[in-house]
């Protein structure tokens, strides 16, 4: 049984009338009860449901006083009119760190589907209906959370819904899966918000746009995920222009912005003089990483294999390219993944003090059957980037070896490739000028 046929029945099991699942399931359910598999799944869903309900149900109730990691969420749904709120520990710690890594995706590679499944539904996302332009002149409420978001530290809150959270787990292309959720009524922060110096001052900066912003802050160490919530929050930026920005858009706005600075710093660097390959497999994603010599390029080339989240039935291969002078169009045919693999890239090789040309190959087994965000390609891309590379003194034998380590017919790529095939059209003009 395929796997993107699994994924419909996991993401049943969240839903909250079980019965519809047991009336199309009864058949095989009752065959197998949870023993045999018939579903094709290593562990029964229906089990696993039941397992999750009986942790998280209980914790789940109107009234919330506990931790956020910290941590926001903005819908993009009815913009600009849209659903924001803070996230909220459900589960009580001892350790500081144990709320924050709830909602700090840095700190998750190496986890399995499970854990990661099992670190958001110990959060309740708590919603209020707000127009997107309120960031610049949010009431206490909002401020208070705004400020919420800046803070280097769990924090401690209580809140009040309107009615009963709902184990509604929802899962996203682009953000984190998504936590039970409920319409906030009241909200107030029960101890002191501790907001780094060089973060309050950005924020109270009402002068500096947001990419200067959010490059000074970068530069200093804080990172993607800290980033994207901020600015999320609407927290910076010019005064005038502030607003709330949808947590999926903003993802892929900062990996953008912060990529866009670092290659202007880039294209000043000396080349590479021979070929890298870097790589790394992590649930079910797999990256071979060419670096080449030449002036910055990048091109992201993802394969759908048969049985992935996204896959139609077959394999599937697409293109998004960078040249020199940059794109101006957004990348539709891959989203934030695209972005989230070019970041990490453009930061090692200002870390190198090189710049290279960059074919990044990703390919997408059946194992990535739940889609979890774009977090797991930059932590894939960062981990691969992280290991001592293959040196190789052409082009050939770098490709020899990728070739190797990928399972889809190399034939696939190389057609689809705009910078491979850039250098069989140069080969090709060189032979002929070598003969005239």
């Amino acid at each position: 049984m395929h796997n993107n046929q699994r994924l419909s029945r996991f993401l049943q099991i969240y839903d909250q009338n079980d019965e519809r699942y047991y009336f199309k399931r009864r058949g095989v359910c009752l065959q197998c009860k949870g023993l045999k598999l018939l579903c094709g799944r290593k562990r029964c869903p229906i089990l696993d449901q039941k397992l999750i309900s009986s942790s998280v149900t209980d914790l789940l109730s109107k009234e919330v006083h506990n931790f956020s990691p910290p941590g926001i969420f903005v819908g993009w749904v009815g913009y600009p009119k849209i659903q924001m709120g803070p996230m909220i520990s459900l589960r009580s710690y001892e350790d500081y760190d144990a709320f924050r890594i709830l909602d700090y995706p840095a700190e998750w590679y190496g986890l399995s589907l499970d854990e990661i499944i099992g670190y958001r539904t110990s959060l309740v996302r708590s919603k209020s209906l707000i127009h997107v332009d309120q960031a610049k002149n949010p009431d206490y409420n909002l401020k208070n959370i705004q400020e919420l978001t800046l803070s280097a530290k769990p924090v401690d809150v209580e809140a009040k819904f309107i009615k009963k959270p709902r184990l509604n787990l929802a899962f996203d292309p682009i953000s984190e899966p998504l936590p039970p959720s409920a319409n906030l009524k009241t909200f107030s922060i029960a101890n002191n918000i501790s907001i780094p110096n060089g973060v309050e001052k950005i924020y109270f900066d009402a002068d500096l746009n947001a990419s200067n912003g959010l490059y000074s802050l970068y530069r200093r160490g804080y990172d993607e995920y800290y980033l994207t919530k901020i600015f999320s929050a609407g927290t910076m930026g010019i005064g005038k222009r502030r607003r709330f920005v949808p947590t999926r858009w903003a993802i892929t706005a900062v990996d953008d912005i912060i990529a866009t600075k670092i290659k202007d710093e880039v294209k000043y660097l000396p080349s590479i003089d021979e070929f890298l390959v870097f790589g790394n497999t992590y649930l079910g994603n797999h990256f071979e990483i060419l670096f080449m010599p030449g002036s910055f390029e990048f091109e992201n080339i993802e394969c759908w294999m048969p049985g992935s989240v996204w896959s139609s039935g077959g394999v599937s291969i697409t293109s998004e390219y960078d040249p020199e002078k940059g794109r101006k169009t957004y990348a539709r045919l891959q989203g934030g993944g695209y972005y989230a693999a070019r970041l990490p890239i453009l930061d090692k090789m200002l870390n190198m003090g090189k710049k290279a040309r960059v074919i990044c190959f990703r390919e997408i087994s059946d194992e990535y059957y739940i889609p979890v965000g774009v977090w797991e390609v930059r932590e894939n891309v960062k981990k691969a980037l992280s290991h001592i590379p293959l040196r190789f003194s052409s082009l050939e034998e770098s490709l020899s070896y990728i070739k190797s380590r990928l399972r889809v017919d190399f034939e696939n790529y190389s057609k689809i490739s705009v910078i491979l095939g850039k250098e069989r059209t140069q080969r090709v003009l060189s032979s002929f000028y070598n003969i005239i």
